[in-house]
């Protein structure tokens, strides 16, 4: 099965309101990296296809916007991307992320800061993805639904990313009439996901004024960003500051902050798997 996916993506991307869109969306440098490192030794596996992409906001996010290409009438509905992979067949979505790990940046040329940039990014994305599925799943949520949690955890940051000189992307509108909440928000429009993760993405570090119906993932989504960044932290790695979570996150979600306990060890010990398997290891 073949598809324009350019063409697909410029006309999502038109649909996204204020005049915003991508005309060029690469993977980042690592992940673009470390899939050619696999890819050229012809022993890609689905588990490492997949542990690729659920590890990167920005390849999440391509793989969704395929599924649509193919399957438009469900743009509201949540998958996961193991979900995906069988519905579209894993050569299919190799492909799509071959194409967008061409489209990269060359390492060369985008210098030490950029790498750092989207590093960084990645590092705080998975943290914050692994939290807030960790948490999910202390709390009762299914598995269906802990992987909606996960994905709000993952893509928290993508507004503030595709901004950044960092990103490679490169856009048409009025790009500096933008902020990276509204960034964020338009970025989860043009990939098809549903407004559970718009309103995530948009209000999850504006949680107090939020008032529409995804409040227990918006504050889900901010409690976990919160604890990740402190947790992370603690590995050396640099992530942006972020307040210590506020007792009205707790109180909003209806939880004890005994909800943590135990939960860090977990936190480490997939973080340091996932990260070491993607090339995010320490610098």
């Amino acid at each position: 099965m073949t598809r324009n996916v350019k063409s697909t993506v410029s006309r999502l991307a038109e649909n996204a309101g204020n005049g915003f869109f991508f005309r060029h969306y690469p993977a980042t440098v690592p992940a673009a990296l470390r899939f050619y490192d696999i890819y050229k030794t012809n022993t890609l596996k689905p588990y490492d296809l997949f542990t690729i992409i659920n590890a990167d906001p920005v390849l999440t996010g391509i793989t969704y916007a395929l599924y649509h290409e193919f399957f438009p009438e469900v743009r509201q509905d949540f998958f996961g991307i193991p979900y995906i992979i069988i519905k579209l067949n894993i050569n299919t979505v190799k492909n799509n992320v071959l194409k967008a790990a061409e489209r990269a940046m060359p390492p060369q040329k985008t210098g030490k800061k950029i790498i750092k940039t989207q590093t960084d990014f990645l590092r705080r994305s998975l943290a914050a993805g692994i939290v807030s599925l960790l948490l999910a799943k202390r709390r009762g949520v299914s598995e269906a639904d802990a992987q909606k949690y996960y994905c709000a955890g993952l893509l928290h940051d993508i507004g503030n990313f595709v901004l950044s000189k960092g990103s490679g992307a490169v856009f048409d509108g009025a790009v500096g009439l933008i902020d990276s909440p509204t960034a964020g928000r338009l970025t989860a429009n043009l990939w098809g996901f549903p407004s559970v993760l718009h309103d995530a993405i948009a209000f999850h570090g504006d949680y107090q004024h939020y008032t529409k119906e995804h409040s227990d993932v918006v504050c889900h989504t901010a409690l976990a960003v919160s604890v990740s960044d402190r947790w992370a932290a603690k590995s050396g790695a640099k992530f942006l500051s972020q307040p210590s979570a506020s007792d009205k996150l707790f109180k909003l979600l209806n939880l004890d902050k005994g909800i943590f306990e135990g939960i860090e060890e977990s936190f480490e010990a997939e973080f340091k798997k996932t990260a070491a398997f993607i090339g995010l290891g320490d610098d």
